[in-house]
């Protein structure tokens, strides 16, 4: 439960709950409790649906029941209905948005969707701009063979390569490094 909500039960404003929060440290505490707790349930509930779960429940018949007589003729049971509960088990699948996003939180530096790459733009004011050529064709070089160089890049690899050796020119103001 927010805040919000708890001030809305008690009839109070939300601010009247943070001066209770802080004039008295036990309800700050019970407060905090009870929402680790229900962190504690959705995080349970998370890992159970994005693993996939069985749960057993119960499923209720009504099966006719026909008059039934001895041998004499006398009505041993009346005609009716009879209630019959049977238990089924029912399996929830695993759930791949819920795995993902488990992954994502849990191992964020394997499952998250940005990579951070650490281009050192201090460094690289530094370079020159054959050592700026170089250093570019490393970065894709190391990121080809993690395999972070998406597949639609691949086949453009060589032509990345030729611009980057070829046609990288020094920013305005700059004069290039002779040749050797």
């Amino acid at each position: 439960m927010t805040d919000y909500e708890l001030a809305k039960l008690f009839g109070v404003s939300e601010s009247t709950i943070n001066n209770w929060k802080e004039k008295y440290p036990e309800f700050a505490e019970a407060l905090t409790a009870g929402k680790s707790f229900a962190d504690e349930r959705v995080v349970r509930s998370l890992y159970h649906r994005a693993i996939g779960y069985t749960y057993d429940t119960e499923e209720v018949f009504l099966r006719s029941r026909p008059q039934k007589k001895d041998k004499n003729g006398k009505v041993i049971r009346q005609a009716g209905t009879e209630v019959i509960r049977v238990a089924i088990p029912k399996h929830v699948p695993p759930d791949v948005t819920a795995g993902i996003f488990w992954l994502k939180n849990r191992r964020p530096d394997e499952w998250r969707d940005v990579k951070n790459i650490d281009v050192g733009v201090a460094n690289m004011k530094k370079m020159s701009i054959e050592e700026l050529q170089k250093s570019i064709l490393d970065d894709i070089k190391e990121m080809r063979a993690s395999g972070l160089l998406p597949e639609v890049i691949e086949g453009q690899y060589e032509e990345v390569v030729t611009q980057v050796s070829g046609e990288l020119e020094a920013p305005a103001g700059v004069a290039p490094k002779p040749e050797k």
